[in-house]
């Protein structure tokens, strides 16, 4: 009988190769709790101590008798992605706690035993104070970016995030920015009648004198012997705050004094100060917002000195100038790709005209004939009539190309007529001081460019009435002023009346200087 052969089917060999696999991979268990840790890893423990005889008798380390690792469960995981959030805060609170002299301001320590020395903490919910001051807080987080933002990359950032950072952990901001808020609502908003010389504030008006007051006494005692780069951070938080409150009080004298403050501070940086601004490589690492908060700052008080130069004629404009030395020999570029480029070509503009204007202003008293006689100023002067002549065309080109396309309730549309607006303002105002009796404008071609003014004015204000919800304050400041410039330099009674209407009816916010104080002031 021929001998059977033990056969498998590949069901059954399977189910065998699964079995002794299951059997090769079987999870050890631990049998009592008293061994050693090394023990965990299959090594049988004889619970000898110090050291286990049958660790250290095959090579091994004994790691002794200490509680074991706690092994990982499902329910861990869970609870691990749960307390993340948790786990990051704290990590940040701790590290800012070590790095305190940075953690909020313009003033960090330098970033070398720590990447973030001046991490952006997690807002608090509230402040403390009394139930005004917290109301008053948080209105100031609801209106700010929209009362004094300029538009910039990061004017968000900094007035929805660092300024409110400052208000919570430092004393003299927050009642620097509660006075702000206080004042904004009771004069802007409300359009309360300011107090006139010798009449009693009214108890908002005393509010905001209270909380502007204790700002004012606690800014030394905060400030201490904190670093340098700190004491600067606070004292400009503070100077921006004052400037604003004076304002909307209507004091523009007292208003220019603290941003004469703040500009000469921010023109005469010290090195360590002046080092965040010109390494942004070096301040802006990970979550640091050094160079951002003195690059903004920078750019702001740039910005307000551009607007009070239509107010205020022997303004020193000391960050304008300083910028206006750096690029007195700059190309305009070729073309704007967009609106923003064409934007920032005519901020640039506009703020060197009006460098160059105080320049020529401040020799008119003593000898303008000198000034013109040197060949350097006159090169100065012929080559921002160039520009000017270059951004014209760049406007001309982007209408062809862009915005044919943008309706007129478009932000784009706005934002390029604004722009225009300025540009052409600031063209007039280089032409009003020519050096030659030659190159004096006519009465009829000075009209013609006034009456453009008047256009572009009325077809903005057209736009505007079109737009349907949304901020649109980023367009940006500046259309009041100018229209100030050329109501200043009209001589056709119609025209300049025109013009006063479109400053009393402007229905746009542009920023602070929409409010009726400045309104007042450049209606007398």
């Amino acid at each position: 009988m021929p001998s059977r052969t033990k056969c498998s089917s590949p069901l059954s060999s399977s189910s065998s190769d699964d079995s002794a696999q299951a059997k090769r991979t079987r999870v050890g268990k631990p049998k009592v709790r008293t061994g050693c840790i090394t023990w965990i890893r299959r090594v049988k423990c004889d619970e000898e101590k110090p050291a286990c005889s049958r660790c250290t008798s095959t090579g091994r380390k004994c790691d002794g008798y200490g509680p074991r690792p706690k092994r990982p469960s499902p329910s861990d995981d869970e609870d691990d992605r749960n307390l993340a959030g948790v786990r990051l805060v704290r990590k940040r609170r701790a590290i800012n706690e070590e790095a305190t002299t940075g953690a909020v301001s313009l003033t960090g320590a330098a970033p070398t035993a720590y990447p973030y020395t001046t991490l952006l903490r997690p807002l608090m919910a509230d402040i403390s104070g009394t139930r005004t001051e917290r109301m008053y807080f948080h209105r100031f987080r609801d209106i700010g970016e929209e009362a004094l933002g300029i538009r910039h990359m990061h004017s968000g950032l900094f007035w929805r995030q660092i300024v409110p950072q400052y208000c919570a952990e430092v004393p003299s901001v927050k009642h620097a920015y509660i006075a702000f808020a206080a004042a904004y609502m009771h004069f802007h908003v409300a359009a309360a009648q300011r107090p006139g010389v010798g009449a009693a504030p009214t108890e908002a008006e005393r509010f905001v004198l209270e909380q502007y007051s204790i700002a004012m006494e606690r800014m030394s005692h905060d400030c201490g012997t904190l670093p340098l780069r700190r004491r600067y951070g606070i004292t400009m938080m503070c100077c921006v705050a004052f400037f604003c409150i004076e304002m909307l009080r209507g004091d523009l004298s007292q208003a220019l004094v603290h941003l004469a403050n703040g500009t000469r501070m921010m023109a005469d940086l010290p090195e360590d100060v002046a080092d965040i601004l010109h390494n942004p490589a070096k301040w802006s690492q990970g979550l640091d917002t050094s160079h951002v908060r003195v690059a903004y700052m920078v750019r702001l008080l740039t910005r307000w000195e551009d607007s009070v130069g239509h107010l205020a004629a022997d303004f020193e404009p000391r960050l304008t100038a300083q910028a206006y030395e750096s690029r007195q020999h700059e190309q305009v570029a070729v073309r704007a790709r967009s609106v923003e480029e064409l934007q920032d070509v005519v901020d640039d503009f506009c703020q060197d005209v009006n460098a160059f204007t105080w320049m020529v202003r401040r020799h008119r008293s003593s000898s303008e004939n000198m000034y013109w006689s040197d060949p350097v100023h006159r090169l100065h002067y012929w080559t921002l009539k160039q520009r000017g002549d270059n951004i014209g065309v760049l406007f001309s080109d982007h209408y062809v190309v862009h915005g044919i396309c943008y309706h007129r309730s478009s932000r784009e549309y706005l934002a390029m007529n604004v722009g225009l607006l300025r540009h052409r303002v600031s063209a007039l105002t280089l032409d009003l001081l020519p050096f030659d009796a030659a190159e004096v404008l006519s009465p009829l071609a000075e009209a013609e460019r006034i009456q453009e003014l008047v256009a572009i004015a009325e077809r903005i204000q057209a736009g505007e009435g079109d737009v349907v919800g949304g901020n649109v304050s980023h367009i940006d400041v500046g259309v009041v002023p100018t229209l100030h410039v050329a109501a200043k330099h009209c001589r056709d009674l119609v025209t300049r009346e025109r013009l006063l209407s479109l400053i009393r009816q402007w229905p746009r916010k542009e920023s602070l200087w929409d409010g009726p104080v400045m309104r007042e002031m450049m209606m007398y």
